[in-house]
């Protein structure tokens, strides 16, 4: 075959490589302007803030709030924003629903009973990756009066860096009855029997994972959550937060249940959900700072008064 002959075979062969190499420069210089989407952000930060209040004028009844929740700073700026929002207003859930966002009902219930409203509010982010933060809220609440209306309850938000992706429970794991078999054995063993091991008890809080529970729905507003420790495990919990027909006034209520279970048990209960391939990569990066000039809450702190009330009075 002649020189000439070949000359379209060649061109053509070039043409490919010159493409191929060019696609390759182009990979590599996304890489060296964005490494972060390849890599992850390494070098944020998460640093905790409070938000304080202790007896406005702006209600009817006082209001004693103590409120911390993350900010992070260092990754990309729409998403940050996005992220930095969602963060805070899960912190202030409590808060929104019986004090500065009620209902119908609750506006109601508000003017005739609330002489204080109080909630505190601690935030812990146990894991942070170059993918992934992981943050976990304990709150103790009190509608109305915090000597016999406190409530605690936990949350927790696991947030993806890198698209803002919230992950839930029930996008990460089959919530099914062997899921909770073996969440109620854990617990058992943790706890010394919590729960009865038999197949209604395994229906019912079936149902509180999955929100379905129709007896109680009303009453009740089923949080199912998780976070990661720094060893990668999960504590996987459920929150029932009463509703204005569930909240009863005694003395202080836990409505939240959890235990820590290590990732190999739950590996036959993994979906497909793209938290797993960042999960696997994932390593502690980024660094949690903590809250500057933090207060005590007056009514929930460690040393107030409604525990001393009920020291007494126990």
């Amino acid at each position: 075959m002649s020189e000439r002959e070949n000359s379209p075979r060649i061109f053509a062969v070039r043409i490919v490589l010159a493409v191929i190499v060019g696609g390759i420069i182009g990979v590599l210089i996304h890489i060296a302007l964005h490494p972060e989407q390849v890599f992850g952000y390494r070098d944020y930060t998460i640093q905790k803030e409070q938000y304080y209040v202790e007896y406005s004028d702006q209600f009817d009844y006082w209001d004693v709030v103590t409120v911390e929740y993350p900010v992070i700073e260092g990754i990309e700026k729409e998403l940050q924003e996005w992220i930095n929002t969602a963060m805070y207003d899960m912190a202030m859930d409590r808060t929104r629903f019986w004090h500065l966002a009620p209902s119908r009902e609750v506006a109601v219930f508000q003017k005739e009973h609330y002489s204080i409203f109080c909630s505190d509010v601690d935030c812990d982010i146990g894991y942070h990756s170059q993918y992934l933060a992981s943050v976990h809220y304990a709150e103790y609440y009190a509608p109305g009066n915090p000597v016999y209306w406190t409530k605690y309850t936990e949350r927790a938000m696991n947030v993806d860096l890198m698209t803002g992706e919230v992950y839930e429970l029930s996008d990460v794991f089959r919530i099914d009855e062997d899921f909770i078999r073996l969440w109620m054995q854990s617990m058992n063993a943790e706890y010394e029997d919590t729960f009865s091991e038999d197949e209604e008890t395994v229906e019912i809080l079936l149902s509180w994972f999955r929100k379905e529970d129709e007896e109680l729905n009303w009453r009740y507003e089923f949080h199912p959550y998780f976070y990661l420790t720094e060893e990668k495990n999960f504590v996987i919990g459920i929150s029932l937060d009463p509703l204005l027909a569930g909240l009863t006034g005694a003395a202080p209520e836990n409505s939240t249940y959890k235990v820590q279970i290590v990732a190999e048990k739950l590996a036959p209960y993994r979906t497909d959900s793209k938290f797993w391939e960042k999960y696997e990569r994932s390593e502690m990066a980024g660094e949690v700072l903590p809250c500057k000039n933090k207060q005590s809450n007056l009514w929930l702190g460690g040393e107030a008064g409604t525990w001393n009330y009920w020291k007494e009075h126990s």
